[in-house]
């Protein structure tokens, strides 16, 4: 977590998303993921971003008024379209977390990504509970 530069407050933000500490993640943990056909990598949404111990990954929330997905992308806290929210979460993390630890090659990826039925909308549901307990605004 990094303070923001010209906040007087001790204000923390998140790390970007795209940097998460992806450590403590086990193999194990990605094995189980990619073994659930229903829900597939959407598994590890939930431990990489609403892990309790790692706070600096908390960098989705819901924003409460509007009920849209906010990512911490370049210091601050941004709606983003469906569409690029997908290519973040999907693609540059959880893709790159397979294809780091050796899971899959990289033209895998996308291919195992589809195969999550109604991703965005259970990712939608996921960030909407796991954000009442973390990011209350």
């Amino acid at each position: 977590m990094k303070k923001r530069e010209g906040d007087s407050l001790d204000l923390w933000m998140p790390n970007e998303i795209g940097y998460e500490n992806l450590t403590y993640i086990t193999n194990d943990d990605i094995d189980n993921a990619l073994a659930n056909v229903r829900l597939g990598i959407l598994c590890l949404i939930k431990p990489i971003y609403f892990h309790p111990a790692h706070r600096e990954n908390h960098s989705v929330r819901m924003h409460k008024n509007n009920r849209s997905i906010e990512l911490v992308v370049n210091g601050r806290w941004a709606v983003l379209t469906r569409s690029v929210i997908e290519t973040y979460m999907f693609e540059r993390v959880l893709g790159k977390l397979l294809i780091d630890r050796g899971k899959v090659l990289e033209e895998h990826v996308n291919p195992i990504i589809a195969l999550t039925p109604s991703r965005y909308e259970l990712l939608f549901q996921i960030v909407e509970v796991e954000s009442l307990d973390f990011h209350p605004l």
